[in-house]
């Protein structure tokens, strides 16, 4: 007797729910995923056999489609519709060639072309994955047709998971090279679209145009789909303040864009103002957030096509709507207790020693952990998932100064936000510590400044302010502190770069013949000589508090004049003087020898990763 099992079988109970979905005209995977998985719950005490086919039924509709460029763990199209920690759910571990031949012999025994298409599709991606071999390219063929003629089947509500998938369709005909099938699915993915006849529709029929560029339309085909946007454009223009609009000013940048390539200038400019001036008008029935946003994507239009009057009068109102929400923004704030005995023991640990020993464990222990706020971040995005894949806008000065990508595709601006929230949490304690030195140590302007000037960087002539601004800062005169001393941090990175080696001036507007000095956004974004002699810890942090618009911005703010009277208060006057601290202790003093005190530095009693929790 051979010892060679049977094929796989579909049970009875699990083929009484296939048969019910054989008969609707379309549904969506997880609808069948929920009824086969319900069965499963019935008959729990069902033998081995039957519960590993009806699991593979199962399973064929829970693996989730991934779209190009997603971070699929197995690297193919079929993944885990779940993923926490090391769990997928399903698992391709559970997959073996009992499986995929079950798989198989479903893409013959279904009548429905959704489910043909899915059995097929599954086994083209994942033989390959499970036993390393590639199926005939029939299995292509099937999953290909099964698709397209599913898309006839479907209304109007799916045309998300029929977009999908007629755009593997797409994939799999180019990826085989089977021209006919390529252009049955094009063909199919117009028809479809022409049926639904609605924005988000004609914007994904473009979307997979740009994404497939070796599909060519036909003229009938561009005519349609340009028609198509510019019904939702005069759709949109009709509506009543206040309704969305729509991606209204996405649909009209495309088809300028077209209208431009085909030498149709003055179609380009119509439907950039048909669409721009219609979300002007919605934009204002709504709140002034919500318009702010609508009218920045309006102004980027207007200037792209150079309609420069429409794109000033956008920029007003936008400016006006950014101020109005940032005036009605809630604040969220969190409060935490520190133990008055651990923090003492803190300040006590932290001034230890002699005035030199004590400013250096200030200025090294008061620099955020660089590596502790990147394994937080790292952190934030395995345990928050969803909320590491929402961008950030920040307001200030009623505009849109900078925007942060969500946390993994843009990981320096989740870095530079999360330094800055560091910068904020620790400010009690550099506070403290500064208090507690002046207490302890006597110590006065003078002695600071003397500290400070024996570092080449800080320069005899520039003494005299430094110490006005030092005076300032013992007298609690904040606003004459930071304007003094900011400067002094910029005049000190150019001395700085000098003594590096590199100029610290550079051409006025490209001629050769006049020089101006370089500014501190010069020094910090692009002198790399700067960035490798500070460390990528200390450089980080100069920039996030003084020049980077995701962070503090405090030197471009201060130059500009958009500082209130809040704004000069004791915690910013504190980082002032910390940075002057961490430049001095950043070159040789005037002994050739820098105090290391790193491994004396007291541990905060309130770790900032608890507190911002």
């Amino acid at each position: 007797m051979s010892d060679v099992p049977l094929p796989l079988l579909t049970p009875p109970w699990i083929d009484y729910v296939i048969q019910q979905y054989e008969g609707k005209p379309y549904f969506a995977d997880f609808e069948l995923y929920g009824s086969v998985s319900d069965a499963m719950k019935k008959h729990a005490d069902a033998e081995p056999r039957e519960q590993k086919a009806a699991n593979a039924e199962r399973s064929a509709f829970g693996f989730h489609p991934h779209e190009p460029g997603a971070n699929c763990p197995w690297g193919t199209y079929f993944g885990p519709a779940v993923v926490i920690g090391e769990h997928c759910g399903p698992d391709i571990k559970w997959v073996d060639a009992e499986v995929i031949a079950y798989w198989q012999s479903r893409t013959t025994a279904a009548r429905h072309p959704l489910m043909r298409a899915r059995y097929a599709d599954l086994v083209w991606d994942l033989w390959k994955a499970v036993g390393g071999q590639r199926p005939h390219v029939e299995v292509a063929r099937t999953a290909i047709d099964g698709y397209i003629s599913a898309s006839q089947l479907a209304e109007t509500e799916h045309f998300m998971e029929v977009s999908k998938q007629l755009a593997r369709a797409l994939q799999l005909a180019l990826a085989i090279g089977d021209k006919k099938r390529v252009e049955a699915a094009r063909d199919a993915m117009f028809a479809f679209f022409g049926r639904v006849d609605g924005p988000y529709g004609w914007m994904i029929l473009w979307n997979t145009l740009d994404r497939f560029s070796k599909l060519v339309p036909t003229p009938v085909q561009w005519e349609c789909l340009t028609a198509g946007l510019e019904r939702q454009i005069q759709h949109v223009d009709s509506l009543p303040e206040g309704v969305q609009p729509a991606g209204t000013t996405e649909m009209a940048g495309r088809l300028a864009q077209y209208y431009r390539k085909n030498n149709r200038e003055n179609d380009a400019r119509r439907v950039i103002l048909a669409a721009g001036r219609a979300v002007e008008r919605q934009a204002a029935g709504v709140n002034a957030m919500l318009a702010h946003a609508w009218l920045d994507h309006v102004y980027v239009l207007y200037t792209t096509y150079g309609l420069r009057e429409d794109a000033q009068r956008v920029l007003l109102t936008s400016r006006e709507k950014a101020t109005e929400a940032q005036a009605n923004m809630p604040t969220m704030s969190i409060a935490f207790t520190i133990d008055k005995e651990e923090f003492e023991k803190y300040l006590d640990d932290a001034t230890a020693g002699n005035l030199d020993e004590t400013l250096a464990r200030i200025a090294a222990h008061h620099l955020p952990d660089l590596a502790q706020v990147r394994a937080r971040v790292e952190e934030q995005k395995r345990a928050h998932p969803l909320i590491s894949m929402v961008s950030t806008t920040k307001l200030s000065e009623g505009q849109a100064v900078a925007r942060t990508g969500p946390a993994g595709s843009d990981p320096e601006g989740a870095l530079v936000a999360a330094l800055a929230q560091d910068i904020v949490v620790i400010s009690p304690f550099l506070t403290g510590a500064f208090d507690r030195t002046r207490e302890k140590h006597g110590l006065t302007s003078e002695m600071l400044v003397s500290f400070l000037h024996r570092s080449p960087i800080f320069q005899s002539e520039f003494r005299d302010l430094m110490s006005q601004g030092v005076d300032a800062y013992m007298a609690g005169d904040h606003v004459k502190a930071i304007s003094v001393l900011v400067p002094q941090i910029e005049n000190a990175l150019r001395r700085y770069l000098q003594l590096l080696g590199q100029p610290p001036n550079k051409d006025w507007r490209g001629d050769a013949t006049t020089k101006l000095e370089k500014n501190l956004n010069d020094i910090l974004e692009r002198e790399q000589v700067i960035k490798d002699a500070l460390g990528e810890g200390v450089h980080l942090y100069l920039l996030t508090f003084l020049a980077d618009p995701r962070g503090h911005n405090l030197r471009n703010r201060l130059g500009h004049g958009l500082m209130t009277a809040a704004d000069f208060r004791r915690e910013i006057s504190d980082r002032v003087l910390h940075i002057l601290l961490v430049l001095a202790l950043g070159t040789p003093l005037e002994t050739g020898e820098t105090p290391n005190v790193q491994s004396q530095t007291p541990a905060l009693p309130f770790p900032p990763e608890t507190a911002e929790e």
